[in-house]
């Protein structure tokens, strides 16, 4: 979990790099994206280096060592409103033992770790930020899931409803033309959600 936005951002601004690669390729952008914490993301893209010339498109849809990228990371963090049990990414993965293989923290962000006062996780607004920003949600991981997949996988409506969003200048690539992609097994969101 992010421990503290602030504590990120005056590191981000004195210097650490935005870019650096951790654990399986993982990027600070992953890592905040996975939180649902918008204020945590912006501190990430607003960092020097970051947004606008730090983060072009390569930066921005960067994958892990699994082709997860933040867009896909950011479809499995917990929903506004959501309780901390329903919130866990664990709750809603198949695996038990912590390792799914996908680039979430079994942790389970809490909802007062960062953004202001009172405000909690919010996937579906760090999901629009993303695509706002120019993340690609047609870039699959090494599953062949797309970042809608990711999100009926993990129960995520709203960032079901923002990947759905008909398609705009700055998020060219929503849109229900995002149902017709399917997974290396062949299934598409849809059928994704209903395993």
């Amino acid at each position: 979990p992010i421990a503290s936005v602030p504590t990120l951002a005056l590191l981000l601004h004195a210097g650490a790099d935005p870019h650096q690669r951790y654990d399986q390729g993982r990027t600070p952008l992953m890592y905040t994206a996975g939180s649902g914490l918008v204020a945590a993301v912006n501190a990430v893209l607003e960092a020097p280096g970051g947004v606008p010339s730090g983060f072009d498109e390569k930066k921005l849809n960067a994958a892990d060592e699994n082709g997860w990228t933040a867009l896909h990371v950011a479809c499995t963090a917990p929903q506004r409103g959501t309780d901390k049990k329903n919130a866990d990414p664990q709750s809603r993965c198949d695996e038990t033992d912590g390792e799914c293989g996908h680039s979430h923290s079994h942790g389970g962000p809490d909802s007062t770790n960062g953004d202001a006062p009172g405000a909690g996780p919010d996937s579906a607004a760090v999901v629009a930020l993303l695509l706002a920003k120019g993340a690609d949600p047609r870039i699959q991981n090494a599953e062949g899931d797309g970042a809608l997949s990711v999100a009926a996988i993990h129960g995520n409506v709203d960032a079901i409803a923002a990947l759905l969003a008909l398609p705009t200048e700055a998020s060219p690539h929503t849109g229900p033309e995002l149902l017709r992609m399917r997974n290396y097994h062949g299934m598409s969101a849809y059928v994704a959600a209903c395993k």
